[in-house]
């Protein structure tokens, strides 16, 4: 969290700015080059304990802070906009630097924005690692000219507002019979580096991994009908449109995860063709 105002509160050691940044038990600390002559603002990095309270709400009402938001606010409010994304298969996504309001989260005014495009197969990791670069350059810009951004400040617009709540892991549940191919696969995109995608094999939990999208039509076939296909060593699956999605793995309890090849000669190829069902 960052406050803004005319002085500066740190310890200088050998043309050295140190600070520290506390979350929770997890604490880094950082040096970076300063001078002052060069740095056209002055910010003071907060503690998160009780004691801090009282500084924090004086500061807060004599001075505001910014934060910086993982998303084109209004859309994807909340603890987890980019899995929100990733998850809705957006094309485009960005960065919001906006005022705090107390109460309510991300519902300030947006002092700067800027967008990205989402590619086609970006993971979370990916998308999270290119929207904090462009949130650390965004805030650096609005910082070097922070009068001019503040007066510039507009508020929300709150008809289209969507909402990203934190997810738990029976999000990565696939459900077969309602959900696309490309369904299916947004959500791998959003989760899978957290919370594998999960289905059962007749009562047995699977976890299923590295998946990639097709144009195979499933036309006939129940959602959720498996299939072994050798020439790629892929399982595919059928989708509730008729379209395949394959799966270069599947996890299973107490086992290390398995290719396909080998839950085929382990599993698959032991039921008849009706009784190959992820559901």
């Amino acid at each position: 969290m960052l406050l803004f105002f005319n002085k500066i509160f740190c310890v200088k050691c050998s043309g050295l700015i140190r600070y520290r940044v506390s979350c929770k038990r997890n604490i880094a600390y950082s040096s970076k080059p300063f001078s002052s002559r060069t740095a056209p603002w002055r910010i003071l990095f907060y503690g998160s304990d009780d004691f801090s309270e009282a500084s924090l709400k004086i500061l807060y009402e004599e001075l505001g802070m910014l934060n910086v938001h993982a998303s084109l606010l209004p859309r994807w409010r909340g603890a987890a906009p980019i899995i929100h994304a990733l998850m809705h298969g957006d094309a485009v996504t960005g960065v919001s630097i906006m005022r705090i309001k107390p109460n309510k989260f991300d519902i300030g005014d947006i002092v700067k924005q800027e967008s990205c495009h989402i590619h086609r197969d970006e993971t979370l990791p990916q998308l999270y690692g290119r929207l904090a670069a462009l949130g650390a350059k965004v805030l650096v810009e609005c910082l070097h000219d922070l009068p001019h951004c503040l007066t510039k400040a507009v508020p929300q617009p709150h008809g289209n507002s969507t909402y990203a709540p934190k997810v738990q892991p029976a999000v990565a549940r696939v459900r077969w019979r309602d959900m696309t191919c490309q369904q299916v696969y947004n959500l791998h995109r959003a989760v899978a580096s957290i919370h594998p995608l999960t289905t059962s094999w007749h009562g047995l939990p699977v976890r299923l991994h590295h998946a990639s999208p097709s144009t195979d039509c499933a036309a006939g076939e129940r959602p959720g009908c498996v299939q072994y296909v050798p020439s790629s060593n892929v399982l595919r699956v059928a989708c509730a449109d008729q379209l395949f999605i394959h799966f270069q793995a599947v996890g299973l309890p107490n086992k290390k995860p398995l290719t396909a090849a080998e839950f085929h000669n382990g599993y698959l190829s032991k039921k008849k063709h009706s009784d190959r069902i992820f559901d």
